[in-house]
């Protein structure tokens, strides 16, 4: 039986990359303190590289001055940056990858909400904030990649379950072509929230970054583009996996994947088909993974398909 392998910012993260959202907020504000700094174009450098916050931000600084001057643009004076910077430093304990998609929800569902005060802006800046995203997530594996050659980092145990694996077809949910970089160049992969270009702009930006529909049918009028569904059919992505599922028979491996509510659309389509005859969940905590899932497919789906559940301890 063939597998195909389904990814979320987890395995990125797993490799080493920083491609969570609590990396990008720390160094998005760590950004934006030195560049409206005064001295920082003159020192030359981050005396301290050794912290890997400074190493991406030595080289994105000094490098890539263009980019630099665009991700600036892009973060100043925009609404999501700024709940996402609040919300950030008002956390405790490690986040996760799909708790800021949600915070979409909870400002525009909220009368006192700051983006739903002045919803033309939120568009666009939504629009820049996905560029700005788009720009970080693209480079900062880069960085990584260099980083870890240069001190002789190895992710062992996460390349040998991935190897291990071998699968037919990727289900992708990050922005980054890391599967193809690390493995196979030659696998077939479906970025069903489309890719990071480094060379494109705010118009041209087409990864999906939102939140799932909203339960009020007036609301997902006023706030559809805010929504995965309105960007996955805005920006003309065609899931390829639909095709893959039309007959075979595979065991579904997931792994780094939140497993949340606002990936349901297409979740639903993947754990329901008959062509999955096994679904083996990667996680790092059984119950709260066994949950999670329950709360985003609903019980009458769990229990159609819990037989075909096998969840395995990544370390």
């Amino acid at each position: 039986m063939d597998n195909i392998l389904l990814i979320g910012n987890g395995f990125d993260i797993g490799h080493g990359y920083p491609t969570s959202y609590k990396e990008y907020d720390d160094m998005a504000q760590s950004f934006e303190s030195i560049y409206n700094s005064t001295w920082w174009r003159s020192v030359g450098g981050f005396a301290d590289i050794e912290k890997t916050k400074h190493y991406y931000l030595d080289i994105f600084m000094y490098v890539e001055e263009k980019l630099c001057e665009e991700f600036h643009s892009l973060i100043t004076d925009n609404v999501w940056q700024e709940i996402f910077d609040e919300k950030f430093n008002k956390l405790n304990c490690r986040d996760n990858w799909y708790d800021f998609e949600n915070y979409i929800k909870e400002d525009l569902n909220d009368p006192n909400g700051v983006a739903i005060k002045n919803i033309p802006k939120a568009i666009d800046d939504l629009k820049r904030f996905r560029r700005a995203f788009e720009i970080i997530v693209y480079l900062f594996p880069n960085y990584a990649r260099n980083r870890q050659r240069e001190k002789g980092i190895k992710y062992k145990r996460v390349s040998e379950i991935i190897t291990n694996i071998n699968p037919k077809y990727v289900i992708n949910y990050n922005y980054t072509d890391t599967y193809s970089r690390l493995y196979n160049k030659e696998i077939q992969i479906d970025y069903v929230h489309g890719k990071a270009n480094l060379n494109g702009n705010i118009d041209t930006c087409n990864i999906v970054f939102g939140t799932s529909d909203f339960e009020d049918d007036e609301k997902n009028k006023m706030f559809h583009e805010f929504t995965k569904c309105y960007q996955v059919k805005k920006f003309g992505i065609e899931f390829k996996f639909i095709e893959w599922l039309r007959d075979g028979n595979y065991t579904l491996h997931v792994y780094g994947h939140s497993l949340d509510v606002t990936d349901i659309d297409t979740l639903k389509i993947i754990f329901e088909s008959k062509s999955i005859k096994k679904i083996v969940i990667w996680h790092m905590e059984k119950e709260k993974k066994l949950e999670k899932l329950k709360v985003t497919l609903g019980n009458n789906l769990y229990d159609a398909i819990k037989t075909k559940i096998e969840l395995r301890k990544i370390y």
